[in-house]
């Protein structure tokens, strides 16, 4: 691979200031979403991810977690990971309750 096409598979990863706006925007999405149900734990579990600055799969799939909150957890990391934009993160489609 060239250093041209190396370039296509740079990401930009977020600044802290860009981590600390999506946890806030992320709050925000818990505070709709209730207490107690799928969505809330999806993400609750973003926001630790978040917060603790997680940029590794290790556990993600490993735990009994519902699929929604393993799919977000996991687009949390790639946002961390520079693989993926907020706006997928905060689009994510919600879960019917």
């Amino acid at each position: 691979m060239n250093s041209s096409e190396q370039k296509d598979f740079e990401h930009a990863t977020p600044t802290d200031d860009e981590v600390n706006d999506m946890i806030r925007r992320l709050q925000e999405k818990l505070a709709d979403a209730g207490t107690g149900n799928e969505l809330a734990e999806a993400y609750e579990k973003a926001i630790r991810i978040l917060k603790g600055r997680e940029t590794e799969y290790n556990d993600l799939m490993d735990d009994a977690s519902p699929a929604a909150s393993r799919t977000i957890a996991a687009l949390a990391l790639r946002y961390l990971n520079g693989e993926t934009g907020a706006d997928v993160l905060l689009n994510y489609p919600p879960i019917k309750q």
